[in-house]
């Protein structure tokens, strides 16, 4: 448990990208609902939510989980959006893929600015190793993950069936994520990401 708690205080930053990302592109798109409320920016008071981003992460930390959590979901009006269907997929994934571009992006100041065997290194992995198994972990088909705005957007599931399952998704949610096949496909997704970041680093 004590060698996962370093991964609560990587969660603030790594979640205040991945909903700013969401914002940023809602705005992109032609929704201003989230700028208007104070959502695009990057302060994590913004963005950090008491449940998803506290509670939620150590109580599955308790359950010897990895501290995954999220952040407020962002305000999205799709009827302000050119293309509704199309632009709602493509808000859902900015948040994901945020954490991609992130975990990128240390890895590669890690091996730019940092002497091979540097201690930071490790960590700069572990962060870049756990932004992409949160990006992952999002796009999850249960509420209020993005993969569930995704399947929602995609196959036309009205927002009654969400409705009436209610605070149930949390359980389901919590429950998943500490199953073998979820934890080995989210860890696998991660694992070949990251094999192809280093390649990608490898060229510099």
């Amino acid at each position: 448990m004590l060698e996962k708690l370093p991964y609560l205080f990587m969660l603030f930053p790594i979640i205040t990208i991945h909903e700013f990302a969401h914002a940023w592109m809602a705005h992109r798109c032609g929704d201003d609902t989230a700028k208007e409320q104070g959502r695009m920016n990057l302060n994590p008071m913004s963005h950090i939510d008491l449940f998803g981003s506290i509670i939620f992460p150590i109580v599955n930390l308790s359950f010897g989980g990895t501290p995954l959590g999220f952040g407020k979901t962002v305000p999205v009006d799709r009827y302000q959006f050119q293309h509704p269907r199309r632009d709602d997929i493509i808000v859902a994934l900015a948040g994901p893929i945020a954490n991609l571009i992130l975990a990128f992006t240390i890895l590669l100041s890690a091996t730019l600015f940092l002497p091979k065997g540097h201690e930071l290194l490790l960590l700069a992995e572990k962060f870049a190793s756990f932004s992409i198994f949160l990006g992952f972990f999002n796009l999850l088909p249960f509420p209020p993950m993005d993969g569930w705005t995704l399947c929602k957007t995609i196959f036309k599931i009205p927002d009654s069936f969400e409705e009436r399952v209610g605070p149930w998704w949390i359980l389901i949610v919590l429950v998943c994520i500490n199953l073998p096949p979820f934890q080995f496909a989210l860890q696998l997704s991660t694992q070949i990401s990251l094999a192809i970041m280093r390649g990608l680093l490898s060229l510099f």
